[in-house]
């Protein structure tokens, strides 16, 4: 063997011994920083397990209100389910109000008319399915209620089945209320404004932001049938003080903290699967725009992602219903979402959704309902005096506690007289007060603040577009209650 030869094998053998070393550096370096990452991971959910704060989906589900079955409304819902899912599902006539879909004619308009032609095909629906609407009636019986959930190992996979159904039998109730105001009878559509609140209390405590914003669609609802109620007619004191003590409770309980929770559960619980190799990461939301096809991940990274995930999650949190607090937390996570490397943060990118959008739902929400609350207590003044109030002092304290705050910009909320009455608003979240401009500008997917109209008794009544020329602008009977 030449010396040549020997010196060739030598390097060999060094570079072999020196990639040896640097592989079982780098592999002892990658298992040493999991360990501390995981380390720092299970310190960190510790705290927040002693500060009370839940991880999990089962842990949530602890802190939940037991509620007996002969005291549980979400019962009478749930021997609705199949029926109220068929109407959902059902192919109905376009002219149907509130459930048919994709049909202006389906969403009467009690302040501009509502078209003739559609009443019949209503009533008929109606009574197809009258007796589900008497059922859902049980409901005033119930003051409170909880569905019970399945929760699943991996909690991405977790299903909501009484959502749908819910929304359908808010509509429903809408329908009967809308028929009820055409035929006189306003002590009826108040009824079906007090189910459709105990239809939305029903998913207090349901850890889901899609169930938040079902909850947020359903008090919409039911505010909207308020207004359209006492722009047709007036309602006995009694049920105004009825309906007022109905949505202060439902104010009290309207949280986001439910679907954070959810929120923050579903990211750790999530990063625990991947970390623990009970998950894969690819394909984790094949319809995102972000990829998740990464290979091989080391442990470090899921850790990491976790730590600061929930770390983000768990300031808005924090922030406890709060306006200012979230708005400004809600913009923190989303920033920071942004700036975090995605090599270094994968999942935070892949899991944490932006939070904003659902901050502004909750915030316009407890609004809209402060304003109805407002607006009740303004028609209970009108009652006793022939009069609408023309500012909030003539309100608080006989008819409100204290006058509500708008969430969105600190201040008192808005009381405008107008020429048919007052309108009772939130600027919304553009901070812009447009003068009380609360229903949609035509060209305008939605009103510009968030309020609600209530007229004078005299200019109370019922529209209706002439059926035979719809379309002709001033074609409208009016008859005066």
């Amino acid at each position: 063997m030449t010396q040549a030869t020997r010196v060739s094998r030598s390097w060999w053998l060094k570079l072999g011994v020196i990639a040896l070393v640097v592989i079982v550096l780098g592999g002892g370096t990658i298992l040493f920083l999991g360990w501390s990452a995981d380390r720092r991971w299970q310190a960190y959910s510790a705290k927040l397990r002693a500060e009370g704060e839940p991880l999990t989906f089962v842990e949530i589900d602890a802190l939940r209100t037991t509620v007996p079955n002969d005291k549980n409304g979400a019962r009478v819902v749930e021997a609705l389910l199949d029926e109220l899912e068929a109407i959902r599902s059902a192919d109905t006539p376009k002219a149907v109000f509130f459930l048919a879909r994709s049909s202006s004619a389906s969403r009467p308009d009690f302040f501009d008319g509502i078209p003739g032609a559609s009443i019949q095909p209503s009533r008929e629906f109606l009574e197809q399915h009258r007796s589900a609407r008497d059922e859902l009636t049980r409901l005033g019986d119930y003051p409170d209620g909880r569905f019970d959930l399945t929760y699943q190992p991996i909690s991405i996979t977790m299903r909501f089945p009484h959502l749908a159904p819910l929304r359908a039998a808010a509509k429903l109730l809408a329908l009967d209320a809308a028929l009820a105001l055409i035929d006189g009878e306003f002590s009826r559509a108040a009824e079906d404004v007090q189910i459709q609140l105990r239809l939305a209390a029903l998913l207090n405590e349901e850890p889901d932001l899609i169930t938040r914003l079902v909850q947020i669609a359903i008090d919409a609802l039911a505010i909207k049938t308020l207004e359209n109620t006492l722009r047709v007619g007036e309602l006995p004191e009694s049920i105004l003080a009825s309906l007022g003590t109905e949505f202060s409770s439902h104010l009290s309980s309207a949280t986001l903290r439910w679907a954070l929770w959810a929120e923050r559960a579903n990211f750790a619980e999530t990063c625990d699967q991947l970390a623990l190799g009970k998950m894969s990461p690819t394909g984790l939301y094949p319809s995102s725009d972000v990829p998740t096809n990464f290979g091989w991940i080391p442990t470090v990274l899921f850790r990491r992602s976790q730590l600061r995930g929930t770390q983000m999650l768990s300031d808005l949190i924090a922030a406890r219903d709060d306006p200012n607090s979230m708005t400004e937390a809600a913009r923190k996570l989303t920033a920071e979402t942004a700036n975090l490397s995605m090599a270094l943060y994968p999942l935070v990118h892949i899991l944490l959704p932006g939070l904003e959008g659902a901050v502004t739902h909750h915030l316009r929400s407890t609004a809209h309902i402060d304003c109805a609350r407002a607006a009740v207590a303004a028609e209970r003044f009108r009652l006793n005096t022939d009069r609408l109030p023309s500012s909030p002092d003539e309100l608080v304290p006989d008819y409100l506690d204290e006058w509500p705050t708008d969430p969105f910009d600190g201040q008192p909320m808005r009381l405008m007289v107008t020429d048919d009455g007052i309108v009772i608003y939130s600027v919304d979240d553009d901070a812009i007060d447009d003068g009380g401009s609360v229903a949609p500008v035509e060209g305008e997917k939605r009103a510009r603040d968030v309020g609600f109209r209530l007229f004078k008794l005299d200019r109370r009544g019922l529209l209706i577009i002439d059926e035979t020329s719809p379309a002709e602008a001033g074609s409208m009977e009016r008859s005066e209650e």
